[in-house]
Parts: structure tokens; sequence; C-alpha cells
């Protein structure tokens, strides 16, 4: 077989980066704080520029063009029995050593329901496992720069830069991402996509 030659940068192999991912350029921000719960069904959150973080307690609601800076859990999560997330465009990040779990941050987007998400050309950052689903569609997002943490059972938090536990049959659609889990196993790196059986 042919082999091809390597890229000067992921975007020049047509694959996502900060370039291609987070809010359109341009997008004008208002600013808002606080963990903040969702209960509107059919919600569109556009132009947050949010410190803290979304937890979404409703049907179909579309986050976009979104700056997120989390010291929580997550960046956004999906409650069980809720379904039709879908996060676009926007850039999620945590902020090293302030997490709830021993000063670390987990999941830049959970899904704790088996209700479909959409996450869609997205900048995420600096959270263990960054993307927690069993269902929905992942595509054209730019995974980086992934922070190890000692969680508060003493021990390194594994990271994953997608993480699935399975149990739910109606599928997890992975396409043209850039996924990059830099962190070493002593540290708890455990894959880059991880699918577990629990």
């Amino acid at each position: 077989p042919m082999l091809r030659a390597a890229c000067a940068s992921f975007a020049a192999c047509g694959y996502p980066d900060a370039s291609t991912t987070g809010p359109a350029p341009g997008t004008a921000f208002t600013a808002h704080s606080g963990n903040i719960s969702i209960r509107q069904n059919g919600l569109v959150i556009s132009g947050w520029d949010l410190t803290g973080s979304l937890d979404v307690y409703a049907n179909d609601v579309t986050v976009i063009d979104r700056k997120i800076t989390s010291s929580d859990w997550w960046g956004v999560n999906l409650r069980p029995g809720y379904t039709g997330l879908r996060v676009l465009h926007s850039a999620i990040t945590a902020v090293p050593g302030k997490g709830p779990d021993n000063g670390g941050e987990d999941y830049a987007l959970s899904n704790m329901s088996g209700g479909s998400v959409e996450l869609g050309w997205c900048d995420l950052s600096v959270f263990g496992n960054t993307i927690s689903t069993g269902h929905g569609d992942i595509h054209d997002n730019y995974v980086h720069d992934l922070v190890p943490f000692v969680n508060r059972h003493g021990y390194y938090q594994h990271t994953d830069t997608v993480i699935s536990e399975g149990g739910d049959t109606a599928g997890l659609d992975l396409e043209h991402n850039t996924l990059l889990n830099p962190i070493s196993a002593q540290q708890g790196a455990s894959a880059a996509i991880g699918l577990y059986p629990d």
C-alpha cells in the first residue's frame, strides 16, 4: 500500500482544529454566570459566554455559538428521561484545579439519558472524560489538552476523549473528529475512544 505524507496540521488533512470549531467568528456574546438548569423544551441558547454549566431537564434544546468555562462536573449535561440535545459550534473548557472531583472536572458533554445528543463543530478541552454518551451523533469536533487529576478516592481518574458505557441499542456515531489524548497511562489514560461494556 502507498503511504500518505504526514500533514502539516489537522486542517491540512481536512480534520477539525481550533480554526474550524467553536463559535462562528464575529459572534457577539453576552456574559452569564452560574450553574444553570434548563427546563424549557425546544429552547435555543445562542451567543452566551457562560462561566458555569448547563444542566438540561428538557427535550430538543439547542446550544449554539456558545463559550462555556466550567468548574462543575460537566459543561453541558442531559438528564435522564430527556432527548434531542444539540450542542453546536461551541467552545467548552474547564478550569484546572477548580472542579468538584478533588479539583478535577469530568465531562464537557455528559448524557445521563438514553436520549439522543448531537455534538458538532465544537472545541473541547481540559476535561478528563470529555464526551460521555451512549447514544448520538458526535461529528467534526476538536478534543484536545485533556488534564489528568487525582480524584477524591486518591488515584488518577481515567481519561478518554470519548467514553461510552454501552447499554443503548439506538447507536453512537463518531465521525470526522480530531480526538487527542496525550495523557500517559501512569496518569490515568485509558483511550482516545473508550467503549466499555458496563
